[in-house]
């Protein structure tokens, strides 16, 4: 796991201490609808002679220097749900240019060949065919999918353009930081978030803003596990497997190459920053008035409780 910066991204400056003879990919994730820094990520990537996987489940349409992730690594990983930015049903995409891994991801994703020409055919090149999964989305939540797909570029600029306004009437303050925005044209803007300077005051604030009428919540220092943060991650910190011996951390590959891990006080800012954070939801149908009456509430509540500063961090 690699630590984040105040954009809630991976930190770049962070990675090349974690890489290890075992490392083989570099995966950012475009958190909540803000987007990772990836040049010095790729850059890294190039040198070290390492795969980029990019997790976009909650940044589909997002951009980055005008390119949309997903399509800056070597794949792009999307999640299809309920409680995404799009959603009809369960299932996913994944994004490669590079043909033989996209003939491996369809091949694990379903595993009966039914993707090749001759589905029965011997293997055209050597790794092609293996045991697959059978995880496939069913016909009629693709059928759906590819309906809500042609949606999201309009849902992302409905957003954009929301939360856009909204930032651009807030005050800045001494004691709160806003999230960095690695790219403010590519930024979806679903969520806004912002990192008052103690847990305390967090708190007051997240408060004020729900009497205002405006969504917005804190989760405090002693927040219950959460798998957003990595230290609760507890599928993959209690190195547990689905049937006895078939733990990663137990195969001989990863242990004869001297992998042993131990998952404590990782990811300090991280922790820091999640328990602190004050998010105001965001609504893609509000109207430019919505807008400005949510702007007015945030600059009510934070005029009340910090310090007018002009030399603060700016909102964008």
């Amino acid at each position: 796991f690699c630590d984040v910066d105040e954009s809630l991204q991976i930190n770049p400056s962070q990675i090349e201490s974690l890489i290890t003879p075992r490392t083989v990919a570099i995966a950012p994730t475009h958190h909540w609808g803000n987007v990772a820094d990836m040049d010095p990520i790729l850059r890294i990537a190039k040198t070290r002679g390492l795969k980029v996987i990019e997790d976009c489940a909650q940044a589909p349409g997002a951009t980055y220097r005008g390119k949309y992730v997903g399509t800056l690594g070597d794949i792009g990983c999307f999640s299809i749900s309920a409680y995404k930015i799009i959603g009809g049903g369960e299932g996913g995409l994944v994004l490669t240019n590079d043909e033989r891994t996209f003939d491996r991801i369809r091949q694990i994703a379903e595993g009966g060949g039914l993707w090749r020409p001759d589905r029965f055919a011997h293997p055209r090149y050597e790794g092609e065919i293996f045991p697959g999964t059978n995880y496939r989305m069913s016909e009629l939540e693709a059928s759906i999918n590819v309906v809500q797909i042609r949606k999201l570029l309009q849902i992302c600029e409905r957003y954009r353009r929301i939360s856009r306004r909204i930032l651009g009437k807030l005050h800045i303050f001494r004691e709160i930081k806003p999230q960095t925005i690695n790219d403010s044209a590519g930024w979806i803007g679903y969520l806004i978030r912002l990192f008052p300077a103690t847990h305390e005051l967090s708190s007051a604030i997240a408060k004020a803003l729900q009497a205002e009428g405006i969504g917005a919540w804190t989760r405090g220092p002693t927040h219950p596990p959460d798998w957003h943060l990595c230290t609760d991650m507890l599928p993959v910190v209690l190195k547990q497997s689905h049937s006895p011996g078939g733990s990663v951390f137990e195969d001989f590959r990863y242990l004869q190459r001297g992998g042993s891990v131990e998952y404590r006080e990782i990811c300090p800012v991280a922790n820091d920053l999640y328990a602190r954070e004050v998010t105001i939801a965001v609504d893609q149908w509000w109207t430019v008035r919505d807008a400005d009456d949510v702007a007015a509430g945030i600059n009510k509540v934070l005029s009340a409780y910090c310090t007018h500063d002009p030399n603060a961090k700016k909102w964008l």
